[in-house]
């Protein structure tokens, strides 16, 4: 029933609502805290909060801005070379600039940070310096430093070259980045133009460089960390090159072997700086060679000599031996009597206007000779000049004496001897003529680089002086007499009391003239090492037994150079330098 009070089943029912509540609407009491809209229910109802008010933008902060970083100069060294902008070498002082921006509000704040970077092959970057700059006139700079980065290449070893960057950074700018700057040791790709050779073969060092053309580098070669040479080059063309001729500087004999290679290495080095060669050279010395023989006839001032003698490499040490035969013979002299008047032959001397000669008291100058019959003194006025006479052995055959390698004989018989009572001065000639000859000049190849008086490589010369005694003479044996006289290569008086008389007349047997006047001297000999007109007094060639000079190593360098011609096909010459 219309305005019934009671529920409808129907659910369309307008009426179908619960009655108020005593105390709600229309109850006549309080009402209670009405609920809150759901918006949900009803979108469009408005919240009973006050509505958002819109939040105000700060103000943007100014910014600085930077551009066009580059590379703007390239110094090398405190004298200020400049090396242009592609290139740059490692540990240079470099300038860098970057133009700049800056808003009023901080233009106060000039100070820009530069950091350098290496850029490494795999594409990492290395820090290896910061610096900082200030903005003036539109433009920060800083002068840097291009240090060698830490990093390695696949060997161990540091990187030869490389790229660079910097990047430049307000506080308030973004970070900017210069192009990259190649740079390298001031020597690259240091190699040898070829991968071996012999001792005395020039080969060429070389290596590519940035550096300008004249700047001087220092160049050395070492084998195991002794140095076999070193010199100063200029850059030219952006190339470094080195014309080496190894000698024997740098190699080290081990109780005297020499080894058959030694691995050399070249380094390049500027101030602090060094280049090495990435691959050695492999030089190859002459650890040894065997004997070879020297013989040769000389004749000087009329006088004749046979010279012989052997010759090896035994390491670092030229072995020269001296081996003589050596026969118990007497001496006498042959003097040429022409100038008196003397004619034909007689007492057994074979030869026309000669005589046999001797001495007869002090001295060595014969004074006597035999006419035949008997000795007699020189006519008077008669004094034999040094060329005209000469000492000549005699060996016992039967009951005469003959003439050592001619036909002469003695005219009467010699007293005899023991030729063992003769041991201790053979004994003495030898450790005497051993003794000045050795080891007072090495025969160095003329190559070293160092000069003939300073230290230097070489081989060491040893000789030695061996005589051996047979019972016949031969055609070049010594003979050996008792008494005094005037000795020569053909025969030595065992009472001469001058020692050095015996090392001598090995200088003759090795190819040396006599250097006193009256002679054998040789006049065509080059003046110079104490030596005029083929004088020099002051040696043992000379009239004073002293000095073994430089020209004396003459043979010795002949046959050191055939010594190692035969060995490595190779040409090689020797000088004579103190040892």
């Amino acid at each position: 029933m219309y305005g019934s009070p009671f529920k409808s089943n129907d659910p369309k029912d307008p009426f179908n609502k619960a009655w108020p509540k005593p105390g709600g609407l229309g109850s006549g009491k309080p009402a209670g805290k009405m609920p809150k809209p759901d918006p949900s229910a009803n979108p469009s109802a408005e919240p009973d909060s006050p509505p958002p008010v819109a939040e105000e933008k700060p103000k943007e902060k100014p910014k600085a801005v930077l551009s066009n970083p580059k590379w703007a100069q390239l110094v090398l060294g405190p004298k200020g070379e400049a090396l242009g902008k592609d290139k740059a070498l490692y540990n240079e002082k470099v300038k860098m600039t970057v133009d700049a921006t800056l808003p009023d509000e901080i233009k106060s704040i000039t100070k820009v940070e530069f950091q350098v970077f290496a850029v490494l092959p795999d594409g990492k970057k290395e820090a290896v310096g910061k610096v900082d700059g200030h903005i003036k006139d539109g433009k920060a700079e800083a002068d840097g430093e291009l240090l060698v980065p830490q990093a390695k290449n696949g060997d161990g070893k540091p990187l030869d070259q490389c790229k660079y960057q910097f990047k430049a950074k307000h506080r308030d700018s973004a970070e900017v980045e210069s192009p990259a700057l190649e740079a390298q040791q001031f020597a690259i790709k240091v190699r040898f133009e070829k991968d071996e050779g012999w001792v005395g073969e020039t080969v060429k060092v070389l290596a590519d460089t940035a550096l300008a053309d004249d700047k001087e580098v220092n160049v050395k070669l070492t084998i195991s960390h002794r140095v076999s040479a070193e010199a100063k080059v200029k850059a030219k063309g952006g190339k470094l090159e080195y014309a080496y001729t190894p000698c024997l500087c740098g190699i080290e004999a081990k109780e005297n072997k020499v080894p058959a290679n030694v691995q050399v290495q070249a380094e390049f080095s500027l101030d602090k700086e060094k280049a090495v060669s990435a691959k050695n050279y492999k030089l190859k010395p002459v650890p040894e060679a065997d004997w070879d023989d020297f013989s040769h006839d000389y004749s000087w001032n009329n006088y004749t000599v046979h010279s012989a003698f052997r010759q090896k490499f035994d390491g670092f040490k030229c072995k020269i031996e001296v081996k003589e035969e050596v026969v118990k013979a007497w001496g006498g002299y042959w003097v040429k009597m022409t100038a008196a008047g003397i004619t034909g032959t007689a007492g057994g001397c074979p030869f026309a206007g000669y005589r046999w000669g001797r001495v007869q008291g002090a001295g060595m100058v014969p004074n006597q000779y035999h006419d035949g019959t008997t000795w007699k003194a020189f006519p008077t006025g008669f004094v034999p000049g040094g060329g005209d006479y000469s000492a000549v052995g005699f060996v016992k055959s039967g009951t005469k004496y003959k003439q050592v390698n001619g036909t002469g004989e003695w005219p009467e018989a010699f007293t005899d001897y023991d030729f063992s009572t003769y041991n201790g001065k053979r004994t003495k000639w030898a450790e005497d003529t051993h003794k000045r000859f050795t080891e007072k000049f090495k025969l160095r190849p003329k190559c070293c680089p160092k000069a003939a008086d300073k230290e230097g490589c070489g081989y060491s010369v040893e000789l030695t002086l061996e005589m051996k005694k047979v019972d016949a003479a031969g055609t070049h044996s010594i003979s050996l007499v008792p008494g005094y006289g005037r000795s020569n290569a053909a025969i030595f008086f065992y009472d001469e009391t001058r020692i050095a008389v015996a090392a001598h007349e090995t200088g003759h047997l090795v190819g040396l003239p006599d250097e006193y006047a009256g002679g054998a001297t040789d006049t065509t000999q080059p003046n110079g090492d104490g030596l005029a007109a083929g004088l020099d007094n002051d040696s043992l060639m000379g009239a004073n037994l002293t000095n073994v000079k430089k020209r004396h190593f003459v043979n010795f360098l002949a046959v050191a150079k055939k010594l190692w011609k035969a060995k490595t096909g190779k040409d090689l010459d020797f000088i004579a330098a103190k040892a």
